[in-house]
């Protein structure tokens, strides 16, 4: 134990220097990096395609081309011939038409402008016999029809025929109940005169089992 601790306190600790970082990528970056690349890489193409699309090229002239021995022959000069538009044909018509409307309209105007006098009323040039007053008769009352009068007759009225349909209704109901009545009665007076098995009233007995018999019971 001596001896460890004297060569622990004799031998010194060795003292570290600072940690120097080294320089790292990352697997995104290197991915991004390449993707970058290759998207310039792709544009860069596209752009010499269009490039190469957008440029001329003259198609080659044929100069071997054979000549023709045809000589034109002079032709006449073209004669023009009158015609005539379907639009001036209906502005004719319609020119027309509006001349004939322009005359009615001013005839219509010249009559409407002349003087006419009204005739001579009958009483002017016919003597009229002389009208004698009559007397009137004597004004015959009678009984004003009030509004509250008309009511409770109108009320009477309603009474009367919603006691009539009560009537009817009760007689119906009392018919119907008889009819009901009537029907129940008979179907029990049949169930009366037929057996238990069939729905009816009438019991009957089971038959005695053989083994029964057998024993003399």
């Amino acid at each position: 134990m001596d001896d460890l601790a004297k060569v622990a306190g004799n031998s010194p600790s060795p003292v570290k220097g600072p940690t120097h970082p080294k320089p790292f990528n990352l697997l995104s970056e290197q991915r991004h990096e390449s993707y970058i690349h290759q998207m310039e890489v792709e544009t860069k193409h596209k752009e010499e395609e269009e490039k190469r699309k957008r440029e001329f090229r003259a198609r080659e002239i044929n100069l071997n081309f054979p000549v023709s021995n045809i000589q034109s022959s002079p032709r006449a000069l073209t004669e023009p011939k009158p015609f005539r538009l379907q639009g001036e044909t209906r502005h004719m018509h319609f020119q027309q038409e509006m001349g004939v409307r322009l005359e009615q309209e001013q005839e219509k105007a010249k009559n409407a402008a002349l003087f006419k006098a009204k005739p001579l009323p009958k009483s002017t040039y016919k003597v009229s016999k002389p009208v004698t007053p009559t007397r009137p008769g004597l004004t015959q009352p009678f009984s004003p029809d009030m509004m509250l009068k008309r009511r409770v007759r109108e009320r009477q009225q309603y009474d009367a025929y919603a006691e009539k349909l009560r009537e009817e209704a009760a007689v119906q109901k009392k018919v119907a109940e008889q009819r009901q009545q009537d029907e129940e009665a008979i179907e029990l007076k049949e169930k009366r005169n037929l057996p238990v098995c069939e729905g009816g009233m009438i019991p009957t007995a089971n038959p005695i089992n053989a083994v029964l018999m057998g024993e003399g019971i």
